[in-house]
Parts: C-alpha cells; structure tokens; sequence
C-alpha cells in the first residue's frame, strides 16, 4: 500500500474539521511543502508531524520532508522523535504564505501590458538620469509587491552593462565621427547603466529583510547587488547601491567587513570601504568597529605613503557625518563645475546664480551622487560620493520633474550622448587591459594576473575571446 493510499484510509482517526484541513493540504501540495520548507526542520528527520487542533496531543499528520503524506494520527497516538509544527505555528506560516501568493498574484497584474504600474516600471528603466522624483516615489510604492521583479532586472541589467563596456568601447573608437549613427543604442546602454542604480534605490527602501529576500528568490549572497552595481563601473549606481548596507546595518557589517580585508584590487578595496563607509554613517552603534576595521588598510595596498593616508581618512570618513558631507560637497562641486562647461553663461544652473549657499550645497551633493564620471576616476569618486547618497533621504538623488526638465533644457538635447561616448572613450583608455599570454594564464576562477582584482574569467579571459 502506497504512502497515499495509507493516509486517505487512515482519515476515519480525524474528526469532520480535521478531514477537511487534511483534505486541503493533501489537494494543495504546493502550499504544504512551503509550510515545510519556512518551518526549517532540523537536518537528519525525514517525517514531520503537523498538529491539527491547538492542543498537544493531537492529532497529527505525518508527511515527508518533501510534502508526501505517510498517515494520519489520532488523538493521543504518539509521533515518536518526529520534530513537530504545532497548529499555532502552522497557522501564522499558511497566513504568511498566503499573503505572499497574494501579493505575487497583486504583482503580476501590476507588469501586465497597458497597466499603468508597468508604465512606470519601464519609465525607470527607460528614463535614465531624468528620472523625477515623483516617478520614484510612486514606484517605491509598489517596491513590496515586487521585489523579486526588481531583483531579477537588476541582476540583468547589471551583467547586460558589464558586458557592454568593452564591445562598444570598441565600436566608438573605430567609428570616430560616424558614432553618431549609433546614437540610439548608445543612449539604451546609458539608461540601462542609470536602471541599474534606480533598481538599486528601490530596493533599498524597506530592505531591512533584505538578506533573507535575497536568498530565498535568487540564492546568492548577501553583497551581490553592490557587486553588480561596482562592475557595472558607473558612479550614480554605485552610490545608489551603497543605500543597501546602509538600510542593513549590522547584519551586513561581516560582509564588507571581509570584502575590504580580503580584497584583491582596487575595485573590491573601495567595494568593502564604501559599504563600511555607509554601514558607519547609518549605524552610530556600529562606528568603532567599522573605523577599527577601516584603519587597518589591507596588504594589497603595498605603497606606504597610501597605507598612511587612506587609514586614517577612511575612518574618518565613515564615522565623522560633518567630515563626510564636506567631501560629498567637494566631490558635487567638482563635478558641477565640468558640467557647467555645458551650460550657457546665463544659466540659473550655474553656481553664480543658484540661490543660497545652503541651495548650492545640497545641489552639489545631488550633483556628487548623479555626474557620470571617467573610468580612471570613478572608484574615488564613487566612496567620496557615498555620504551625500546615505545622509539624506532616497528621493533627494532625485531632483522633482520641472527641475529635471528645465536642467536637461539648459544642457542640450546631445548632452547624453555626448556623455556616453565620452564614458566609452575614456573605458577604452583606462578601463580595458593587455590579455596575458597563454602560457602565463591562470585558472578561470584565480585572480586575473593584470592585477585587476577579478576572476580570470570576467577580466582578461573575457576580452581575449
């Protein structure tokens, strides 16, 4: 007699209420095996009783780890070393479930053609660095309902851009002039570079579970979002995605506390340093020890006069707000004054004529999370750039609509484009790296001998095939 068969003719044992719930989960094996896997049983029991009434004693069904039903027991029958999902506890994990099938349900209307939340989900990813503020926060609305929408994007984007650079790079160079006919798809790979940072942005808001989130839908690790967000080597995505250390505080402390300490290049010592920077800056508890960790510089930093230097302002800035806004404003103001070279001398976006120092300041921070930079500066400027992301509220990297508008009236209708060739030039300079030769390669998944930091695999053996 088969495990199915046994159960249904062991059904006499329960009571009319309790038939039924057996009934239900026996004709719903979706929902019982989700109960299972949230109950977390422990590791080496391979039946679980599930208790049909509040009290103790029973009865119970007996199921397998992987939602198969063994037998039912009756009241004051004994379930032996079976670990046990009381009533109680397997009613607040159903209600869980369920609110979670609703909102996915919720969720799939939501991205249904001609919907207006699909609208606005393509305007994000459609609408580059004009994104407005108000199309933000109306978009934060629905971040509950769709996070793992949001997560898969982003993971696409990100791979999409990281793959891109080189390629197009390329392509710029051996066009010169003529790149201009390639003016549309140069402008998608800009918006897809900016709709890996808003994503970024979005998912932060309310990201204090993100750890588990994560897991669950993609199962991988905790940074990787901040991962995508540093290969894609674009400075408003980075800062964006510095606001997700900053929402996890503690429990992301571990994770970039590894990433800094046992970096292997630049990128991933500046990936450890900015989420330090932001955990920091968000989480007065956690200071001493992010400044402890930040002031001991790690041995791939070799030359001493740098180990001197980054230590101590490191830590500063990552413990010191006051400290750190002076730097994010510097940065801004860096970045405001090269693109003011775009702006006509009359221009109320010019420095001379922008209101009150307080309306320059907070304009140069804005300006220090959203300027694109070169690929030879972007890395310092994306750490310098993080306390004006993490100090402020998540829609002040936005500028409201009418701003945006009159601001991209003012710098032109090529401005960015003109700012992605520029990019792609500069990637092409600074970016890419001489293949090694055969001989010397190593493994796909050793560090790359340029000295780059990343697995061979995404670094030169990339580029010579």
């Amino acid at each position: 007699m088969g495990h199915a068969t046994h159960f249904l003719s062991r059904l006499d044992r329960l009571e009319l209420p309790e038939i039924e719930l057996a009934l239900s989960l026996y004709r719903d094996t979706e929902l019982l095996r989700a109960v299972i896997n949230w109950a977390n049983i422990p590791e080496g029991h391979e039946r679980v009783a599930i208790g049909l009434r509040q009290e103790d004693g029973g009865p119970h069904l007996i199921v397998t780890r992987g939602g198969d039903f063994v037998t039912c027991l009756g009241s004051g029958m004994k379930i032996g070393d079976h670990p046990v999902i009381s009533r109680a506890r397997f009613d607040g994990i159903v209600s869980r479930i369920e609110t979670l099938r609703e909102r996915s349900a919720l969720a799939r209307s939501l991205t249904e053609p001609g919907h207006r939340t699909r609208q606005l989900l393509m305007r994000v990813l459609t609408a580059g660095h004009a994104l407005a503020r108000e199309d933000f926060l109306a978009a934060c609305s629905f971040v509950p309902l769709i996070r793992a929408f949001l997560l898969v994007q982003m993971s696409e984007m990100a791979d999409r851009c990281r793959d891109e650079w080189a390629p197009l790079s390329s392509l710029a160079a051996s066009l010169g002039p003529r790149i201009k006919r390639k003016r549309e798809g140069l402008l998608h790979f800009w918006n897809r570079l900016w709709a890996v940072g808003h994503y970024a942005a979005l998912f932060s808001e309310g990201a204090r579970d993100f750890g588990a989130i994560l897991t669950e839908e993609t199962g991988k690790p905790l940074p990787c979002l901040t991962v995508w967000a540093y290969d894609c080597g674009f400075v408003p995505s980075i800062v964006r995605a510095m606001r997700l250390p900053l929402q996890l505080g503690k429990s992301a402390l571990p994770v970039y506390k590894l990433i800094y300490r046992d970096c292997g290049g630049r990128t991933d010592l500046l990936h450890g340093a900015s989420g330090l920077v932001a955990i920091g800056l968000g989480h007065s508890s956690l200071r001493a020890q992010v400044r402890k960790t930040l002031e001991r510089v790690p041995p791939m930093l070799t030359d001493p006069s740098l180990r001197t230097q980054f230590g101590p302002f490191f830590g500063r800035l990552a413990t010191d707000p006051r400290f750190a806004r002076s730097v994010a404003v510097a940065c801004g103001d860096k970045a405001w004054n090269v693109c003011a070279e775009a702006l006509p001398k009359d221009s109320p976006w010019r420095r001379e004529s922008y209101g009150t120092e307080a309306a320059q300041h907070a304009f140069a921070a804005w300006m220090a999370c959203n300027a694109p930079s070169h690929r030879e500066e972007e890395p310092g400027i994306a750490l310098s750039a993080v306390p004006a992301a993490v100090l402020r509220p998540v829609e002040m990297l936005y500028l409201p609509g009418e701003g945006i508008r009159d601001l991209d009236v003012h710098l032109g209708a090529d401005w960015a484009f003109d700012q992605t060739v520029r990019m792609l030039d500069s990637y092409r300079k600074h970016g890419a790296v001489t293949p090694v030769r055969a001989a010397d390669q190593p493994g796909p998944n050793e560090r790359c001998s340029c000295g780059s930091g990343k697995k061979f695999k995404r670094c030169c053996m990339l580029l010579a095939s």
